[in-house]
């Protein structure tokens, strides 16, 4: 899977990939190739709101959580509300793209407008919380 993600946002792709809290490209939940696709044909907020659509349509047939004995646990019940009221917010206006220069999807401004967003994920231990996922407010 070819997944790239360049944090000064330099294109469109990067701006995608922020809002939808997809950045890990070791372990990416959309492909690059599919991104592009989707700027191609829709334009940003459309292509947004569809591939967080998917994300979390994708998300919704998963289990909700996952634990391991020795106290590691995995919950994924937020990300998909998360995705939902994101696609919601691009569809809605209260997403603005971010602005391109010529052809080629490149962003000329270094901030995504990603709206209100909920923390995503989060990977509990019997320790704590050993990782969570992204909160854009």
């Amino acid at each position: 899977m070819t997944a790239t993600y360049d944090p000064t946002l330099p294109t469109l792709r990067d701006h995608i990939r922020l809002a939808l809290g997809d950045t890990d490209t070791t372990n990416p939940l959309v492909q690059d190739e599919t991104i592009n696709a989707k700027l191609t044909t829709c334009g940003y907020c459309e292509a947004l709101a569809q591939l967080a659509e998917a994300l979390a349509s994708e998300f919704a047939q998963r289990p909700d959580s996952y634990a391991e004995s020795g106290g590691l646990t995995v919950k994924w019940g937020e990300r998909v509300q998360a995705w939902q009221d994101l696609a919601d917010s691009a569809r809605s206006g209260k997403i603005t793209p971010p602005y391109t220069t010529g052809s080629g999807g490149v962003a000329s401004r270094t901030r995504a407008a990603v709206g209100k967003m909920h923390v995503q994920a989060s990977l509990t231990h019997a320790h704590g919380t050993v990782m969570q996922g992204f909160r854009a407010d």
